[in-house]
């Protein structure tokens, strides 16, 4: 106390505040391990899906971690500046690493699927250029916050991936390939128009987040 005033009373410290910085910090390290599991496993060849369900699994749990660590964060007032920059990055990570894996996979099996590498280089494509944007934006002091269809795109995004994987496990790694006459599974014709709406979104809001840095303005 200083000249008869109170201290101000600070709320303790979360003891499991580096939890959230953990979920997210997971994610990234998951990476390698789901592009291994989706693109080096040849299904259609030995019949063995196990690698895939194992990835669609992990994959889920990822996505869960994308939920949990912002909102423990929130929740137990542990948000912190490396939290901010990191999560994206992750989100980014993740999304990038899988889509290349799949297509990967999809190439192995049936030879390149425009349908799902268009929308995949759209997204990715979209995600560069907005680190790029970002970056100047940075340097201008303008503050570029994730706008909710930006978000709603990363949701999108995860989705058409774990139904990719659920396509995979259930088809014996042929997501795409189709039947004889050339119509594929369910699940991978939801995958896909879901991964072309996160496509459209991400064009969209890469496009939103350029004008916005072009015209000095935070998001």
């Amino acid at each position: 106390m200083k000249n008869n005033i109170p201290e101000p009373a600070y709320p303790p410290l979360h003891p499991s505040r580096w939890l959230p910085n953990a979920l997210t910090i997971g994610r990234i390290l998951f990476t390698p391990m789901l592009i291994w599991l989706i693109s080096g496993t040849s299904a259609a060849a030995s019949g063995d899906v196990t690698a895939i369900k194992w990835a669609a699994g992990l994959f889920a749990l990822c996505a869960v971690t994308d939920f949990l660590d912002g909102h423990l964060a929130r929740f137990w007032g542990a948000q912190s500046d490396f939290g901010r920059m990191i999560d994206p990055i992750a989100d980014k990570i993740l999304v990038a690493g899988c889509l290349i894996a799949i297509n990967l996979s999809t190439v192995a099996h049936h030879g390149i699927l425009w349908q799902v590498l268009i929308p995949s280089l759209i997204i990715i494509g979209r995600d560069i250029l907005v680190s790029g944007v970002r970056e100047h934006a940075a340097f201008l002091n303008i503050v570029m916050a994730p706008t909710r269809p930006a978000k709603l795109k990363t949701t999108l995004e995860m989705l058409a991936i774990f139904l990719f994987l659920l396509a995979m496990a259930w088809t014996g790694g042929e997501a795409l390939a189709g039947d004889a006459a050339g119509s594929p599974p369910v699940l991978a014709m939801i995958a896909g128009i879901v991964l072309w709406l996160a496509a459209v979104l991400s064009a969209w809001t890469g496009g939103l987040y350029f004008r916005a840095a072009l015209s000095k303005k935070a998001t």
